[in-house]
């Protein structure tokens, strides 16, 4: 890949790629077990990377390390993919069968309603940490595009994603790669 991006060679890009080598095994991971496109963990790895790869000639020295840029990149890759897979999940799941025989057959499979809960369980678990008027725009993503969630809540896109930024800001501070 060709970088117009004089400040970031291809040493530096090297490692870049080692810094966030496990943040990237994690993110892929976690994207496979919720069903994303391509639900190959490898596959998702290597596309979240491209992501990262892509959006180096936007890197700015001026505005922060280029760690911090990477990260900001990947987490929102990893979150826009994360909510196509949610959305194609919509309307997929299961009710549990009631009569024991089926709930056996039921358990015994891969059933994406759990992934889908453990996604929900996963948002549930930083809610204490949100501040309060964060907790209804994170609850409108699950279901709306940042622009139709902003709406709602009365703001441009742009405070939308900004807010974002400063959500994902402020927890990944509080929490290891």
């Amino acid at each position: 890949m060709h970088n117009s991006n004089p400040a970031v060679g291809p040493a530096e890009i090297e490692q870049l790629l080692s810094q966030i080598s496990r943040a990237l095994d994690f993110r892929a991971g976690r994207l496979a077990a919720l069903g994303a496109p391509g639900a190959d963990a490898d596959d998702l790895r290597q596309d979240l990377v491209t992501e990262v790869l892509a959006a180096l000639p936007r890197f700015d020295p001026d505005r922060g390390p280029l760690i911090a840029f990477a990260r900001g990149v990947l987490s929102l890759a990893y979150c826009e993919t994360a909510r196509r897979a949610h959305r194609q999940l919509e309307g997929r799941l299961e009710p549990v069968p009631l009569n024991e025989s089926d709930l056996g057959t039921w358990l015994a499979r891969t059933d994406q309603a759990l992934v889908r809960l453990e996604a929900r369980l996963d948002t549930e678990s930083i809610r204490d940490r949100l501040r309060p008027g964060e907790h209804s725009f994170v609850d409108l993503l699950f279901t709306y595009t940042v622009a139709e969630a902003s709406a709602s809540m009365g703001v441009h896109r742009g405070t939308g994603y900004r807010w974002i930024g400063a959500i994902r800001s402020r927890l990944s501070e509080e929490t290891p790669d």
